[in-house]
């Protein structure tokens, strides 16, 4: 006699937050392993358990949404940081830029350590400096939320950089911090001095990038530029 097959149970229906949420961890996984321009949404929906193939687009409208959501989870958090310690600092008194630079990375180091998402953050991070067509500068997290904006405000009046190399350092500058970042957690090192002898390294990296003298090479470039008529 064949055996009655036990009915299946219904899937128990997801709310909006956790279908944007397994959306977002999905995308997250994907997106550090092979490129945020190599993954398909239709992949994004279907590692995140989903039939319904434009959920992406329901929820993210676009992929650039999608990649902004991923950015926002994780940055959100560490902008709040920086205008608590910013106002903190400020109300001490004068705050080097190295000071400056230590408050900044601090954070996206510790995220290196959560599971949910935090390298994949700093990965995706990495990428977008040099993507041609979704540079991390152009998105409104990394540019304009207020956290980023008080950061570059503290920053900007420390640098000593001439104007015609400003953008130029500012690219490199957020180039070598999240490359460095995904080096180091790479390696896979437990050693606390180890740790805070990589933050203290990058910290000054990252401080000579902003103060270093052009080169009597690069300023004699630098005049002709400016020597030109218009």
């Amino acid at each position: 006699m064949a055996k009655r097959r036990k009915p299946r149970r219904p899937a128990r229906p997801r709310d909006g937050a956790q279908t944007k949420l397994a959306l977002l961890r999905a995308a997250e996984k994907l997106f550090s392993a092979r490129g945020v321009d190599a993954v398909s949404m239709r992949e994004v929906s279907v590692a995140a358990g989903l039939r319904n193939n434009s959920a992406v687009l329901y929820h993210f409208q676009s992929r650039e949404g999608l990649i902004d959501a991923v950015l926002e989870r994780h940055a959100d958090p560490i902008q709040a940081r920086y205008v608590a310690q910013l106002e903190l600092l400020e109300r001490q008194g004068p705050v080097s830029l190295r000071t400056l630079l230590e408050v900044l990375i601090r954070p996206l180091l510790a995220k290196l350590d959560d599971p949910d998402g935090g390298f994949e953050f700093v990965s995706i991070s990495a990428q977008l400096t040099v993507n041609p067509s979704l540079p991390l500068f152009t998105r409104a997290i990394a540019s304009s939320s207020p956290g980023a904006v008080r950061m570059m405000e503290a920053m900007m009046p420390l640098v000593q950089v001439p104007p015609e190399l400003l953008m130029l350092r500012t690219d490199r500058f957020s180039s070598v911090l999240y490359s460095s970042l995904v080096a180091y957690a790479r390696e896979r090192d437990p050693d606390p001095l180890r740790r805070e002898l990589f933050l203290s390294d990058l910290v000054d990296t990252l401080t000579s990038i902003y103060t270093a003298a052009a080169s009597p090479q690069t300023q004699a470039l630098l005049d002709q530029t400016r020597a030109r008529p218009g």
